[in-house]
């Protein structure tokens, strides 16, 4: 018997005889494949949903538990963007990341648990109104967030 024969048995008249449980073996695999096939969908989807900077909670969560659509980039944007959930973020924050990093230092400058103290940050911002050469350049250091964030902190905790 070769190798390619191993599997296959035979009848009383040398008939090659199929596996009885080949048929349910087939199936199982079959269920396997379906399986896996589902969960490459999923994590494509994820990945792509991921990239779209779709949120996996809230409405995002629901929309990629239950889009069944194709899982290609445009066809998920396209959906997604008929849900609103890849709008872009409004104009004029341009600055928010700005302000953000302001409000860190601010913070960071208030926590009594941080190196740096608000004091230390008070100093920064009068040695840049000290170099300023014009009255433009004053007031933008006026209007920043951090010089803005600086005129909220109390007295107490600038000593």
């Amino acid at each position: 018997m070769t190798e390619e024969n191993e599997g296959i048995s035979y009848d009383a008249a040398g008939n090659a005889v199929l596996d009885p449980n080949i048929r349910k073996h087939m199936r199982e695999l079959e269920e396997q494949n379906k399986a896996l096939q589902a969960q490459v969908r999923q994590s494509n989807l994820s990945a792509i949903c991921d990239q779209l900077k779709i949120p996996s909670d809230g409405v995002g969560k629901l929309f990629r538990d239950t889009y069944t659509g194709e899982v290609n980039f445009e066809a998920v944007k396209a959906a997604a963007d008929s849900y609103g959930l890849t709008a872009l973020p409004p104009p004029g924050n341009e600055g928010d990341d700005v302000d953000l990093e302001a409000q860190r230092r601010i913070n960071a400058a208030t926590d009594p648990n941080q190196s740096k103290d608000a004091s230390d940050l008070m100093a920064e911002m009068t040695a840049k109104l000290k170099l300023a050469k014009t009255l433009e350049e004053y007031e933008a250091i006026e209007n920043s967030p951090e010089y803005q964030a600086l005129r909220n902190v109390k007295i107490s905790t600038l000593q």
